[in-house]
């Protein structure tokens, strides 16, 4: 049984005794915020590509948005792209002197590097090696850049290096050695790789190489330690890859070290003293399941025969109408929360606070959910994880920037991988995915103009139906959810060519996950037939606190 709790007045000592604690805890995270400023951050940014034998075509982006991101958690950057290796020698000495006045130093590295006898190499771009014997003299040491840092004496070390790509001169080495060896860390130092010793590391299909864009994405959340901003690197680059990439570091680190020390974050003013609806307990979910600011772990589900969505229309004819349900009092209390407010966290540490509409879910940075995602045709599977990434005053992103809302979770904005190439979709206005509230009996109608890669666009008309309450079991646990169906006629145009097809969705929403546990989607086209089919099931979420 939950316990009761209830809301005293409290005396006038006791709220200034909690004020003077609240100041007390704001000055000690100014002072930790101060403390990152004045602390000198050095940093050494290089990206080559531009190779004659197998050029790469993201590390000069990568090494311009990391030198960014670097300039505002505080470092002095120095940035140089497609260098030689008199350049690359230049700037390390360079480096090096700085970092002799102590502090912070960060060496980053993007572009072809190979292992020779147990060595890594970093190659500058006016390298011309024709035999394994003149690797040492026409490129950089890596072993190098760790001797330098290792003689300044500064605090502390990081070492990046986006630099497992193929090697461009296997075919004329007798090892034919593809990426990185194994380096040890000299005390105070984290050497990070974007991939295990030995593997080689994607380049990446869109602006940043694979392990650069899932670190830029997650390097600026406040109060994050250097050792917990890799592991979530890790577990995003091993997800994209499916398990082909995992990144991987060896550290010595003795002191803690953020990028964006903990903001402080603004504490919103008690609301009312209204009696919040009575609203019967969902059910519980099985055990170890759904507890927010806990992990989830459960197995997959083989996909099971369950047939598609209901219905058959075709498109011409009049859109039909959703399954209705007589409404509920349980379900319509379920939307009757009004305007939910949240700090959002930015890059300079300040809080913006973010109002979210009427019965919407208060999402935060570092909210995670994995789904297994069947593909019903192919009777195959794989783990899609949700992150959000960052929650502004109008909108939320997903996934380093591939993926964003507005506050209602409807989707602004998609780039996903479709047959071998990058897609961006972007939608005007969002394109509901839920409705919020989640009164049951309600529904929403509305257009949306769809623009997706250069010329294909389609208009887009949607009815959402909240349904009714039900249990849904899946493999993290039962829920009492409450169902919805959206069905979608498109008309698609892509030159002097024309389709138009229904896509129907049902969709099982949690309050208590703050997402859809569960849904089912499948597309018609022009003359019935059903396109693709897929469904989603919660393995695993975590709620931040």
């Amino acid at each position: 049984m939950r316990p009761k709790f209830t809301v005293a007045r409290l005396p006038a000592a006791a709220l200034l005794l909690g004020a003077l604690v609240l100041l007390v805890m704001a000055a000690a995270a100014s002072a930790q915020t101060a403390k990152g400023v004045k602390e000198q951050r050095i940093a050494l940014v290089i990206g080559n590509g531009d190779y004659k034998a197998s050029p790469l075509g993201n590390p000069v982006n990568d090494a311009r948005a990391m030198s960014d991101a670097l300039q505002k958690t505080g470092f002095t950057v120095v940035r140089k792209e497609n260098a030689s290796l008199k350049e690359m020698t230049l700037a390390l000495r360079d480096f090096g002197d700085k970092l002799k006045k102590g502090g912070v130093g960060l060496f980053y590295y993007a572009g072809h590097g190979m292992a020779v006898k147990g060595r890594n190499f970093l190659i500058p771009v006016d390298a011309q090696i024709e035999r394994e014997d003149e690797i040492a003299f026409n490129a950089l040491d890596a072993n190098a850049v760790l001797d330098k840092m290792e003689s300044a004496g500064n605090r502390l070390n990081l070492v990046i290096l986006d630099a497992c790509r193929n090697n461009p001169f296997a075919r004329s080495f007798r090892s034919g050695s593809q990426g990185l060896a194994q380096m040890d860390a000299p005390v105070g130092t984290l050497v990070a790789f974007a991939t295990a010793p030995g593997q080689v590391a994607s380049d990446g299909n869109g602006k940043n190489g694979l392990y650069t864009q899932h670190l830029l994405a997650n390097m600026t959340r406040p109060g994050q330690k250097i050792e917990d901003l890799f592991k979530a690197v890790r577990v995003n680059v091993r997800r994209e890859s499916n398990g082909s990439q995992v990144p991987w570091e060896a550290s010595s680190l003795e002191g803690d070290f953020y990028f964006v020390p903990a903001a402080l974050v603004a504490v919103p003013a008690p609301a009312p003293s209204v009696p919040p609806p009575s609203v019967p307990a969902p059910a519980a979910p099985a055990p170890g399941a759904g507890k927010p600011g806990a992990q989830q772990v459960a197995g997959a589900a083989k996909p099971g025969a369950q047939p598609p969505v209901a219905g058959t229309a075709k498109p011409g004819a009049a859109s039909p109408q959703l399954a209705a349900a007589p409404p509920t009092s349980a379900a319509a209390a379920a939307g009757a929360a009004g305007n939910a407010t949240a700090p959002s966290p930015n890059p300079q540490g300040r809080a913006v606070p973010v109002a979210f509409p009427p019965g919407a879910p208060v999402l935060k940075p570092g909210d995670t959910w994995t789904y297994r995602h069947f593909d019903l045709r192919s009777d195959t599977s794989r783990e899609v994880t949700n992150l959000v990434e960052e929650v502004l005053p109008d909108h939320i992103r997903f996934h380093g920037g591939n993926y964003t809302t507005d506050l209602a979770q409807g989707v602004l904005y998609d780039r996903s991988k479709i047959k071998d190439r990058v897609v961006e979709t972007r939608f005007d206005p969002g394109m509901p995915i839920l409705l919020f509230p989640q009164r049951i009996g309600e529904s929403k109608s509305g257009t949306v103009l769809l623009t997706r890669g250069e010329g294909d666009k389609s208009e887009e008309q949607y009815v959402i139906k909240v349904i009714r309450r039900e249990k849904v079991t899946v493999p993290a646990g039962t829920f009492d959810a409450i169902y919805s169906e959206r069905e979608i006629i498109y008309r698609q145009r892509k030159g002097s060519r024309s389709n138009t097809g229904i896509n129907r969705m049902r969709i099982w929403y949690a309050p208590e996950v703050k997402r859809f546990v569960k849904f089912e989607n499948g597309t018609f086209d022009a003359t019935g037939k059903l396109v693709p089919f897929a469904r989603r099931e919660l393995l695993s979420y975590q709620l931040t606190p």
